[in-house]
């Protein structure tokens, strides 16, 4: 188990997140002492759903759409390709 200092913290979050990801578990410690720890989570918490909008329309009610979109690559690509052919209004200049 890995141990890892408040002040070392942000930096080293990204590592300390892929180690979780390989069920490993990291205890963050202030002065010495143990203050929390990361840690893998379980396979029925990882499939857990996006939490519910309280009311209709706020960000967490696209992120709940989205997630339910199983043909969302597809039908992305299909949009940016017809707007790439369609001749309606000139393809926005990026960059």
């Amino acid at each position: 188990m890995k141990r890892v200092a408040v002040a070392d913290l942000k930096r080293e979050l990204d590592s300390i997140l892929e180690s979780a990801e390989r069920g490993e578990t990291t205890i963050i410690v202030r002065h010495g002492e143990a203050v929390a720890q990361v840690a893998p989570v379980s396979e029925s918490e990882r499939r857990m759903s996006l939490p519910t909008a309280r009311r209709q329309g706020g960000l967490l009610a696209v992120a709940g759409l989205l997630a339910s979109w199983e043909d969302l690559a597809s039908d992305m690509a299909e949009v940016v390709a017809s707007r790439q052919t369609a001749h309606d209004r000139p393809a926005p200049e990026l960059g």
